[in-house]
């Protein structure tokens, strides 16, 4: 009944008719192999899981929905097997109707009586380009400014962005799996293997609950690299391993986690310092997160903690306020502090600048101060990650740019030294990234459960081979 709920919700903001789709298969490298098929995050907020190919009218005059599912043949239940008959979506779905998705353009046409039509771009292009010709203007899911009207974008947004009771529990369902899985690649982890072992063993306990990956997981020794999907490195002694991985339920809500632990088993005294410096931002900023606590201020306050420790271990100098006026900090620490979390692992990441306070900064500046994915206060409801980071990344230590700009704020002689450890392999990186529900007294981290104390992780890894 949630779903009927919310579809109302929005019929009674909606000044005219609203066309949505779920999406269609998209082929990997033949029509008949396809990557596996996940409904568009608002549809699935309005319906749930789906099969491909479906559409739904939603009738501002009236109130009514309609539904548009494949139509049922005998061709299709013999590669597919049989799927509920239109009059069981229809009472399952409590739609009006349920009507052929083949047919939808001349079902519109009777539809709309004429009325301009809201609409919604998907993913899918080919689904994308089926809706313009309906619409009659260009749209695109992946840029900016033309994924929706602004006054839908901003009423579904308004719905999505604090979470219900239900959707709460999804995602700590979501994290106690993303618990398993982080657990497993911590027992498995030993010298001399690689992160394609490890990854297997993490995608095992999703495989487990039925989750697939909610994004794809970042398993690396070259945790600089933010979004390193590459897992062919062999591990050494002297690596760090970043798992940034979060499970996808069924119903769509993600996890979104990371931890960095020794391939060793024990932390280096250096490894540690820096691992110290990122916990306590962490943890601090976790401790933040209150109604009307904005992620600029967490940002400042994560970008604060982090200076202070990397001042502390010589990397920075001179005065806090000036590294972090002038974006020094950036070099180590080049991404936001958090993002929306919930059907979408950058939830609403999509809707643009449209639910962010006036004036906040959007995008990476020339001086490599970090940006903000999206500058929303937090609201009772919002679940939200916190994912501070220290890395050492040669494309920018090594920058003349970047020299030339924070020589007087940044020791690159002792920043250098981190690049030539292990043997030239160089540091790494470190990042720490909980998942956090905003409430009215005390936030609630729903992935505490995963390890993240130094001697915690120091008792568990490699302990599958013991």
């Amino acid at each position: 009944m949630r779903h009927v709920f919310r579809r109302a919700r929005l019929l009674s903001q909606l000044q005219q008719p609203l066309l949505l789709f779920s999406g269609g298969e998209i082929a990997r490298n033949a029509p008949f192999t396809t990557y596996p098929f996940r409904a568009d995050s608002n549809f699935l907020y309005l319906f749930g899981p789906c099969e491909p190919g479906c559409a739904a009218f939603f009738d501002s005059d009236n109130g009514k929905v309609s539904f548009f599912a494949p139509q049922r043949t005998l061709q299709a239940a013999l590669w597919s097997g049989p799927r509920p008959s239109f009059e069981d979506l229809k009472q399952g779905l409590c739609v009006d109707e349920v009507l052929e998705v083949e047919r939808l353009e001349e079902h519109i046409g009777h539809l709309r009586r004429g009325r301009p039509l809201h609409f919604l771009a998907v993913a899918d292009e080919r689904t994308t380009q089926r809706a313009q010709k309906l619409i009659g203007q260009e749209m695109s899911f992946f840029k900016a400014g033309q994924l929706g009207p602004p006054e839908l974008l901003r009423a579904l947004g308004s719905m999505r962005l604090c979470k219900e009771e239900d959707e709460v529990e999804e995602i700590g369902r979501a994290a106690h799996i993303t618990h398993e899985a982080q657990l497993a690649a911590m027992l498995y982890t030993r010298p001399g293997i690689f992160e394609y072992e490890v990854y297997a063993h993490l995608l095992a306990a999703f495989t487990r609950h039925a989750c697939q990956e909610a994004y794809s997981t970042i398993l690396s020794v070259r945790g600089e690299v933010l979004h390193n999907t590459l897992r062919s490195n062999r591990l050494k002694e002297g690596d760090l391993l970043l798992v940034d991985a979060g499970a996808e339920r069924p119903s769509g809500y993600a996890a979104d986690i990371t931890r960095t632990w020794p391939v060793s088993g024990k932390f280096s005294a250096t490894a540690k310092a820096i691992y110290k410096v990122v916990l306590a931002a962490n943890q601090r900023c976790l401790e933040a997160v209150r109604p009307g606590v904005g992620f600029a201020a967490l940002q400042h306050l994560a970008s604060q903690i982090l200076a202070e420790g990397l001042l502390e271990l010589g990397l920075l100098k001179g005065r806090i306020e000036d590294i972090l006026t002038v974006g020094a900090l950036g070099v180590f620490f080049p991404h936001g502090i958090g993002h929306p979390l919930g059907l979408d692992v950058h939830d609403l990441g999509n809707f643009g600048d449209i639910l962010s306070e006036p004036s906040s900064p959007s995008a990476e500046t020339s001086s490599g101060q970090p940006l903000l994915r999206m500058n929303v206060e937090f609201k009772e409801g919002m679940v939200c990650t916190v994912e501070p980071g220290v890395y050492f990344i040669p494309q920018r230590i090594r920058s003349v740019e970047f020299q030339n700009t924070f020589g007087e704020f940044i020791d690159f002689e002792e920043a250098e030294r981190y690049l030539e450890m292990n043997g030239g392999r160089g540091f790494g990186g470190i990042r720490i990234e909980d998942n956090v529900l905003c409430t009215q007294t005390q936030p609630i981290v729903l992935s505490s459960m995963i390890p993240k104390q130094i001697a915690e992780i120091e008792a568990l890894v490699g302990t599958a081979y013991r």
